[in-house]
């Protein structure tokens, strides 16, 4: 029980970091109530977007918590998790990277046209949902250290994040404030858990590698921007030929990196 209740705690505030914009939207926002739910129609199918890099977080938190738990006792666990991460980093990006450089298929696919005003948040919540994905990889110290009250301390710091921000952005912004909310508040998370954990259970994260993918990734989509303004069908072919360039990339640099990942692996 000792280690476990604190554990209630951080799932009540992953709750509050996850659905608290859209509860309080329509009241702080400084418009009527039905301007103010139309906007929050908006973000709602914007956050749709950003569902598939969610549901790939959640997907690898259940298979990798287990594992975590399971290689504890290893004499290489520090190694393995730091891989993990390394690797989850990898393929987030890559997820991030293919959201946004499709994105203007997967709204005509997913959202109503009327919907569309709300997409400029996407970016922002992909890398919020990375970062949270980059946290369930470096919070695993206080579960296996059983320091759980002290994930507890840092996700009610990242709960007040998220209540501080939203009341104060939302009124300035709209939902722009939810979306920064919601980076802020898991970056911080992020930082927090990495900081403090490297004191009780030092894990050496390869974090330029990290900061890499998630930076060449984002660079390939700002350079998407500047772009002329093409058709759909030409558009889609030159995001395609910048996606297959970043994997590319990636590969020519990383791949010895890989071969001696890989062989630490097995």
């Amino acid at each position: 029980f000792d280690y476990s209740w604190p554990l209630i705690v951080v799932g009540m505030a992953g709750i509050i970091n996850e659905t608290f914009d859209r509860s309080i939207f329509k009241w702080v926002s400084p418009f009527g109530l039905a301007k103010n739910e139309a906007l929050l129609g908006e973000y709602g199918a914007a956050y749709k977007l950003t569902m598939i890099l969610t549901l790939f977080t959640q997907a690898y938190r259940m298979g990798a918590e287990p594992f975590f738990f399971k290689s504890k006792n290893d004499e290489n666990a520090p190694k393995i998790y730091a891989l993990a991460t390394k690797y989850f980093a990898l393929v987030a990006s890559i997820g991030m990277l293919a959201t946004l450089l499709y994105l203007d298929l997967l709204k005509r696919i997913l959202i109503h046209p009327k919907l569309w005003q709300g997409i400029g948040v996407v970016p922002i919540l992909l890398l919020a949902n990375l970062c949270l994905g980059l946290y369930y990889n470096v919070s695993i110290w206080y579960r296996i250290k059983d320091k759980t009250k002290i994930g507890l301390y840092i996700s009610l710091i990242g709960a007040a994040t998220t209540i501080f921000f939203n009341y104060y952005w939302i009124p300035k912004i709209g939902y722009m404030g939810c979306a920064w909310a919601t980076f802020l508040c898991y970056a911080v998370m992020l930082i927090l858990c990495y900081r403090v954990g490297q004191k009780y259970y030092k894990i050496s994260y390869p974090v330029a590698n990290i900061i890499w993918y998630i930076s060449l990734a984002f660079g390939f989509y700002l350079f998407s921007l500047i772009l002329p303004p093409l058709r759909l069908l030409p558009k889609l072919f030159i995001h395609s030929c910048l996606f297959l360039i970043y994997l590319g990339v990636l590969f020519v640099v990383e791949k010895e990196n890989w071969k001696k990942d890989f062989k630490q692996v097995i």
